[in-house]
């Protein structure tokens, strides 16, 4: 069995925690977010705190561009057999493919709206509900740009 040992020189640390007794341990908020944070030197609370919300809310943007990815791509999927089965002729393959991609991206966006406007509900309703707002107006301008097209193309009587 090998040992090791190694020593972190002392230095200052901030900590933003509850105490209890003689340990810290996380401090418990009024909505059940737990708070326990540590960084090297001298920094104030509130500093601490703004990093967190600032690297929480990044993250929090990361996923939902994520999502929104994995939904463009997994319609993408769904559709793919269409131009596969379409690229018997050449030029029909890559017209098929890119309706597939405006059709993906058209169900994308909205559904990525109305997912963050539902997660939004619980914690600030406002929001939810004006997102809500954007994602039926952003699928109601699709369909009305779709019909004002289809009827310019439609030939004269």
């Amino acid at each position: 069995m090998r040992v090791n040992f190694s020593a972190v020189t002392a230095q200052t640390m901030s900590v933003v925690a509850a105490v209890a007794g003689n340990t810290l341990t996380p401090f418990q908020a009024d909505n059940g977010y737990e708070i326990k944070l540590a960084a090297p030197g001298v920094a104030s609370a509130m500093t601490m705190l703004k990093n967190q919300e600032k690297s929480e809310r990044t993250l929090t943007w990361i996923l939902r561009g994520g999502g929104f990815v994995g939904m463009l791509i997994g319609f993408m999927l769904i559709m793919g057999p269409l131009s596969t089965l379409a690229s018997i002729l050449p030029f029909l393959g890559g017209l098929v493919a890119a309706g597939a991609f405006a059709i993906s991206l058209a169900l994308s966006i909205p559904i990525t709206l109305v997912v963050i406007a539902l997660a939004w509900f619980a914690h600030r309703p406002v929001l939810g509900i004006g997102l809500l707002v954007v994602a039926a107006l952003v699928f109601v301008g699709m369909i009305y740009r779709h019909r004002h097209h289809k009827a310019a193309a439609a030939p004269a009587r």
